[in-house]
């Protein structure tokens, strides 16, 4: 698995129209970048010839997986990322995406010395790719959004869980003696279970069942409404468990609103795979000033000195 530490904004920048005296810099897949491209991401390579050291390695590896990331969306998921809507969305970032940038340009991947002369192109590559990223997990959602709620329904299901946690099997077995019995859940919850943070022993609700650990999950998917099921054994200890609700939205429900109805973390699972994917059998060339492509670490390697 390749390190995709260099995807920061890497898959987001945008191609400029090249000077009829622009020096090519690297071909990828048959596309040129050139110090045109380059100039847009730092003050200091504008005017004076641009030194070939790491942190310009760094912004050319960035610019060669953008392009190779772009090219596979275009061709592959039919994404395509307009001028206008680049724009808009510079215009109007989230305070988290504000975050990111000014984060960037205070804490450098190349060293912890910032990048105070970080340009606007920079900036512009960061909106591309929210954009960019948004779209793609869009399109790969619907995608496979069938396969999602065929084979994981428990990342399309919404529970309500109470439960009892202890540390021992003849513990959890009490805890369900004295349920049984009649005693009041929540006060049993709040007297011996090791899960303080949920008073009364319940747990976030709704919640997506995926969620949860296993086998607590798999408990929530399938115990019987409203009864105590149990013991349950997880990673954490064992548990009594009441599951008050559980809700799983037809296929078109979830198909017109992935975002609302799905796990998150089951759709950027989609997005990680097919990146990884993405820049497998990518053909890049390189000016042999500035290093060569390793296939391996989707990286430049500086020329032997």
């Amino acid at each position: 698995m390749k390190s995709f530490a260099l995807l920061l904004a890497a898959f987001a920048l945008v191609a400029t129209a090249c000077s009829s005296n622009a020096t090519v810099l690297a071909t990828v897949d048959g596309t040129d970048i050139t110090d045109d491209d380059i100039a847009l991401l730092r003050t200091s390579y504008q005017g004076d010839a641009i030194t070939f050291n790491d942190q310009f390695r760094t912004d050319l590896s960035n610019l060669i997986i953008q392009e190779a990331v772009r090219s596979k969306l275009r061709s592959e998921l039919n994404v395509v990322i307009s001028e206008a809507e680049i724009d808009e969305r510079l215009a109007n970032l989230s305070e988290a995406e504000a975050g990111a940038i000014e984060d960037f340009r205070t804490r450098s991947a190349v060293g912890d010395v910032g990048n105070p002369d970080m340009d606007t192109g920079y900036e512009r590559a960061f909106a591309t790719s929210f954009l960019i990223r948004e779209s793609a997990v869009e399109a790969l959602a619907a995608r496979e959004i069938e396969q999602i709620y065929t084979d994981a329904p428990s990342a399309v299901t919404q529970v309500c869980v109470r439960h009892v946690l202890v540390a021992t099997e003849p513990e959890i077995e009490e805890v369900l003696d004295r349920l049984e019995s009649g005693e009041d859940f929540s006060a049993v919850a709040d007297e011996v279970s090791l899960d303080t943070a949920s008073p009364g022993g319940v747990l976030p609700c709704p919640a997506f069942a995926a969620s949860f650990v296993d086998p607590f999950a798999a408990a929530a998917m399938t115990a019987p409404i409203g009864e105590l099921t149990g013991p349950v054994q997880s990673d954490f200890g064992f548990h009594a468990m009441i599951v008050d609700d559980r809700t799983t939205p037809t296929f078109d429900e979830v198909a017109d609103d992935i975002e609302g109805t799905v796990f998150p973390p089951a759709v950027d699972g989609l997005w990680s795979a097919w990146l990884a994917a993405a820049l497998e059998g990518v053909v890049v060339e390189l000016d042999p000033r500035v290093g060569t492509w390793s296939e391996d670490a989707f990286a430049i390697v500086p020329p032997q000195e």
